[in-house]
């Protein structure tokens, strides 16, 4: 076993024979013949250094049940072949690097074999088999390099798991492990604190860096194990000051998001709330779930916005309901006269500013 924990180079004649079967079944995917090219991706695994190629295409798949099982052959690949480098006890807690995986070089692409299998289970209405995979990912990194958390806490509250959720959600909240990993990356799931939070709680969760998605799974859990309770509606309200954009596309009805973005992202940016409803969007619009954060004043206050003119004191009824300046994107006019009013002020700083997140 190497320093760096990489896994041990096949040999020459091998390694010609596996790069020869890929650039067979590049030539089949190519000519749009999937079901064909398997085998030859398949031989391309003789060769670990091929994995994160395989994967790469067999997320182009048209069809994701079919790349959902050439994943599954790649993952068991993979995993033996991190057995004979790192020793059969290298998925195991006794293992040195054990909680840190993604640390050691060679178990990345399996880490990201497990990724894919995540996102293409889900996509295939596989719950259960998602849950697994991602749990697994933090169960052997705590620090989940992968961001597999913000996943993961949706796909419980999908499969009703609303204690197993919130118990994730409070792990990850927990300061005790501010830098440190997590408990099995959170996957411990023991019973979920039912209290409210202190105030020392709430000041560090208001932090910036703290994750609207997990924020609001929270707030969505402990509404369905206890209904409209002081701790949901302390989380809802955390979540939403972090991510307003969130509720202000579920709460104006946009679309559903049909995949996620492919895009560098801020902290509770406009990605993560696209990102978050595409998975989440769902749950929200569930009629007791809607009426709910309809009813909650501090949703409504911070998803719609009172007319910048000076001296207009009308506000948003409904989130979007005014139309934004086409300059600096910041604020809102609840009309045409008031923005023809303002302009003179407004003009010289318009297209100055930088444009909000929201």
């Amino acid at each position: 076993m190497s320093l760096f924990g990489e896994v041990e180079p096949v040999d020459p004649a091998t390694r010609r024979a596996a790069r020869k079967s890929l650039q067979k079944a590049n030539d089949l995917f190519r000519a749009r013949q999937y079901e064909h090219s398997i085998p030859y991706f398949l031989g391309a695994l003789d060769d670990y250094d091929n994995v994160d190629w395989v994967v790469l295409k067999a997320w182009r798949f048209p069809d994701k049940a079919m790349a959902l099982e050439l994943l599954s052959v790649v993952e068991d690949t993979a995993r033996a072949f991190l057995q004979e480098s790192l020793g059969q006890d290298c998925f195991e807690e006794s293992f040195y690097a054990y909680g840190e995986f993604w640390g050691l070089f060679g178990t990345r692409p399996y880490m990201r074999t497990l990724g894919a299998i995540v996102r293409l289970s889900y996509d295939c209405g596989d719950l259960d088999r998602a849950i697994t995979a991602s749990s697994e990912t933090l169960r052997l990194c705590h620090g989940d390099n992968m961001g597999q958390r913000y996943l993961l806490s949706t796909l419980l509250l999908k499969a009703e798991r609303y204690a197993d959720a919130l118990s994730f959600c409070q792990v990850w909240f927990d300061p005790r492990y501010d830098g440190e990993g997590r408990p099995r990356g959170g996957c411990v799931f023991e019973p979920p604190n039912p209290e409210p939070l202190t105030q020392r709680m709430i000041d560090w969760l208001s932090e910036p860096w703290s994750p609207a998605s997990l924020l609001l799974d929270a707030a969505y859990a402990s509404f369905r194990l206890w209904g409209d309770c002081v701790l949901a509606r302390q989380y809802l309200r955390l979540g939403t000051r972090a991510n307003p954009l969130i509720f202000t596309k579920i709460l104006a009805m946009r679309d559903q998001p049909t995949a996620p973005l492919k895009k560098p992202r801020t902290a509770n940016g406009p990605e993560e709330a696209h990102d978050y409803r595409w998975i989440a969007h769902d749950l929200w619009t569930q009629p007791d779930a809607w009426a709910w954060i309809n009813a909650n004043e501090d949703v409504m206050d911070s998803v719609t916005k009172t007319c910048a003119r000076d001296g207009c004191s009308n506000r948003e009824t409904r989130p979007l309901q005014y139309k934004e300046c086409s300059g600096c994107k910041k604020i809102v006019y609840c009309g045409r006269t008031c923005q023809k009013a303002d302009w003179p002020s407004h003009k010289p700083g318009a297209y100055n500013k930088t444009p909000s997140r929201y």
